[in-house]
């Protein structure tokens, strides 16, 4: 396995498992490494199992936090418009306050900007105050949902921050995905120049 030690990528954990009749039974497990999960989805089928084609998409994603050129600037306000217009609780004042946000350079400035990228496609894009320790832009395109790139961002950008807690004003479409990610509601919805959202929490 390119040199690698099977024991270390495929360590045998045996678990104990309950039986119908309330008696026990020690079974075979195993704790995959992230490189052994890579060779699994990358040696099967995705045309015979659905999580497959999920794992090879995730592996097949780099995030990475974006030094922002003017065309990645372009391409993260583009896809987080792209994506709030398609799935948005905005009235119309709701959708100038955030285009004049995301195309507002000084103000996207004030974010750590992380992308996932799917070759040299950005797909995802997420927005943190770092001082704050807030999530203010988190979107990925609708192509990619279900796939676990907003998760796999979100744990890229949390490995780069040493936050004690962080907070999101969630859209109440996205409120089932940032519970997923251990978010509790801290207030009821409310609307702010438009926009309408639930402020949620996540202590760390």
């Amino acid at each position: 396995m390119s040199g690698f030690n099977v024991e270390e990528h495929f360590p045998v954990k045996g678990k104990t498992i309950e039986m119908p009749n309330g008696a026990t039974k020690e079974v075979i497990d195993y704790k995959l490494s992230r490189y052994a999960c890579y060779l699994i989805v990358q040696n099967a089928s995705p045309a015979r199992h659905k999580s497959v084609a999920l794992g090879q998409t995730y592996f097949a994603v780099q995030t990475r936090k974006m030094e922002l050129t003017q065309e990645e600037y372009n391409n993260a306000a583009d896809l987080s418009y792209q994506v709030c217009m398609e799935r948005n609780d905005f009235t119309q004042e709701g959708i100038e306050t955030f285009k004049s946000f995301v195309y507002d350079t000084s103000l996207m400035n004030t974010l750590d900007i992380y992308g996932a990228f799917d070759n040299h496609l950005l797909i995802g894009i997420m927005g943190v105050h770092r001082e704050r320790q807030h999530i203010s832009l988190f979107f990925v395109l609708p192509h990619y949902h279900r796939r676990g790139i907003g998760t796999l961002l979100f744990d890229y950008m949390m490995s780069n921050c040493n936050f004690t807690y962080i907070t999101v004003n969630s859209s109440t479409y996205a409120e089932t995905f940032y519970t997923s990610l251990g978010f509790k509601k801290v207030g009821e919805k409310e609307i702010n120049k438009g926009i309408v959202s639930i402020p949620m929490e996540r202590n760390i």
